[in-house]
């Protein structure tokens, strides 16, 4: 994004949270302290968790029975997580604040930081990361560049420069490219080599790139638009633009289910659920304020969606695409995964 691109999409999403109640998740828990590695088991690392970056951190949920059970103190306001393949730790990127904080999963501790400002007094805003098949390695955007963090020491070995601020990454399932979000283009990123190999350029009169993910069969890349709410698809073997869909409402969030069947994207008070084959909303359901994150089960069979107004974190059955459930997971909901 250019920087008044971008300044004006934080914003709206701060001006939009200042009508809500500060929800106070903590009160629910037995003992509701930050580092709280007694709230969460030994199984933490193989059992199936939901981690919401938000105002106070990072908020984990249990699955099986949809409750908060830590709430991580990251020391600010959180953007975007991001767990890596061995699910023994959680990148979060810092949303006005200083650092990526790195969380050991299994005693929901933050063990590391990662400072993104040098000397400087103000906070930053890291909008994506995504983390190397192998584990090896977590790409971070950051205004207009990608930093490249070796995770087994958690140093920035690599700055790669690009054209455009940035916000969504995604990692293609060969482990070979990531495909990342800027205003008007999608750049390819050769992440073994770490060079930018290709711009795909989107025009549109309105442009405010924020989330990009990757279809499992590695085909095709969907971005999603926060402004005009239209979503790109693109080719990946090509690296063109193939179709667009058009959403009611502007788009901050997409995922796709992992059999490649549909895409749950989320803005505004919709989400509209995508048939990948024919490209179709085939549904839309109302709900919330201010949709900001999706992510799917492992089995598939519910999706998640966070609100940065109202704190709610929206259950949803696939199968019948219903909520089932609501969890105040704290204010100012933003990115979210599943382990």
């Amino acid at each position: 994004m250019k920087n008044s691109t971008k300044m004006d999409f934080i914003n709206r999403l701060l001006n939009n949270k200042i009508e809500f109640q500060y929800y106070d998740v903590t009160k629910n828990l037995d003992n509701p302290i930050q580092k709280a590695s007694h709230l969460l088991s030994d199984k933490t690392v193989s059992e199936e968790a939901i981690y919401v970056a938000s105002e106070r951190g990072v908020s984990v949920i249990d699955v099986k029975t949809n409750t908060v059970k830590a709430i991580i103190n990251t020391g600010g306001s959180a953007s975007d997580v991001a767990v890596t393949p061995d699910g023994k730790f959680l990148y979060v990127t810092p949303f006005e604040h200083f650092d990526v904080s790195v969380i050991d999963i299994k005693t929901g501790t933050v063990v590391d930081t990662i400072n993104l400002t040098g000397d400087s007094l103000f906070g930053t805003i890291s909008y994506g990361i995504a983390i190397t098949l192998d584990g090896k390695f977590a790409y971070v955007t950051h205004g207009n560049k990608v930093l490249v963090i070796n995770v087994a020491t958690n140093m920035i070995i690599t700055i790669i420069n690009i054209n455009e601020d940035t916000s969504g990454i995604a990692i293609t399932p060969n482990g070979k490219l990531a495909y990342i979000a800027g205003t008007n283009n999608v750049f390819v990123l050769d992440i073994q080599r770490n060079v930018v190999v290709k711009k795909i350029n989107l025009v549109a009169s309105e442009m405010v790139l924020v989330r990009i993910v990757i279809t499992p069969d590695g085909k095709f890349a969907y971005a999603a638009n926060f402004d005009s709410g239209k979503i790109f698809i693109i080719d990946v073997i090509a690296n063109t633009v193939k179709a667009t869909i058009n959403i009611e409402s502007g788009t901050a969030d997409i995922a796709i289910t992992l059999d490649g069947k549909f895409a749950y994207t989320v803005g505004g008070n919709s989400l509209s659920i995508i048939d990948i084959t024919t490209n179709v909303v085939i549904k839309t359901l109302k709900l919330g304020e201010n949709l900001m994150g999706v992510a799917i089960s492992r089995d598939g069979e519910f999706a998640y969606i966070n609100d940065f107004n109202n704190s709610d974190l929206y259950v949803i059955n696939t199968a019948s695409n219903t909520i089932i459930t609501t969890v105040t997971v704290g204010s100012g909901a933003f990115g979210i995964c599943v382990t």
